[in-house]
């Protein structure tokens, strides 16, 4: 049997139920709820919260010996960003696959608005937790104000929305590899062969989501359409460029075991 999606006439057949979120424009849906979406962020960011103070409650004192209490909180934090960049990735990936995100468009559908309000109170979350216990460096503080005003603006504008969804499938696939990096190096793992295995897929999965597959969806098809707001396109462009330096950082991590190595046996 065919599958059954709600219209406004009711349920009838032809498409996935995934797809009923098309049907129900952001306007009609924020005339109804006037929460919507903000409830949604509000309830995103609270989860995001409650999930690292559990994972905080739950840890294992023991593997932090002799660690900093920054070094501690950083752990959980980057466990909680693990979960995100997961979780985020396949939900926009479920939205473009239905059709639900389309990057000509620069109209908001429902669903795209629903998978911004959950990364947006993520990324409120991870602000305010990176800069209130001191895990925030220039760099992040920088990503976390564009990804804020980039989310933000969008929600409150109901335009550019496959921007961002779009944007999630290019930067958030390396990020558990890049986070896992973070993690285990301040642990006797940091010289295993599974270190070093992952350090590569994070430069590898960092430059071919963030630069190939990104460089084609924002340069070559967002940038050039008349749709798009101007503030997308600026801040998207901010951070391409944010990621080029930290790909070169990363380029600079992963050769300099070549180069150490180079250098000693040219003294030897």
């Amino acid at each position: 049997p065919r599958p059954l999606v709600h219209s406004c006439h009711g349920w009838a057949p032809g498409r996935p139920v995934f797809a009923a979120m098309e049907v129900l424009p952001p306007d009609v849906l924020k005339a109804a709820d006037p929460l919507w979406p903000w409830g949604l962020v509000s309830a995103s960011m609270a989860m995001w919260t409650a999930i690292f103070l559990i994972a905080r409650g739950c840890g294992t004192p023991g593997i932090f010996c002799g660690q900093t209490r920054a070094t501690v909180l950083d752990w959980y934090n980057r466990e909680v960003s693990i979960l995100h960049a997961t979780v985020s990735c396949i939900f926009a990936a479920l939205v473009a696959n239905a059709g639900l995100s389309v990057v000509e468009n620069a109209r908001n559908t429902v669903a795209e608005e629903a998978v911004m309000a959950f990364s947006l109170g993520y990324f409120l979350y991870d602000f305010i937790a990176c800069e209130f216990q001191g895990l925030s460096d220039m760099a992040n503080t920088i990503h976390h104000v564009i990804s804020v005003t980039l989310f933000g603006s969008s929600l409150l504008a109901g335009q550019s929305g496959s921007v961002l969804v779009y944007g999630i499938l290019c930067t958030e696939p390396g990020t558990p590899f890049v986070h896992l990096r973070m993690m285990l190096k301040n642990t006797t793992a940091k010289n295993s062969t599974f270190f070093k295995a992952n350090e590569m897929l994070a430069a590898v999965a960092f430059f071919v989501c963030r630069f190939v597959f990104g460089t084609w969806i924002f340069w070559f098809r967002i940038f050039p359409s008349p749709e798009h707001s101007l503030i997308a396109k600026i801040l998207g462009a901010g951070i391409h460029l944010l990621s080029l330096y930290w790909l070169m950082l990363m380029i600079r991590v992963v050769t300099r075991p070549a180069k150490t190595m180079k250098s000693s046996s040219k003294h030897d």
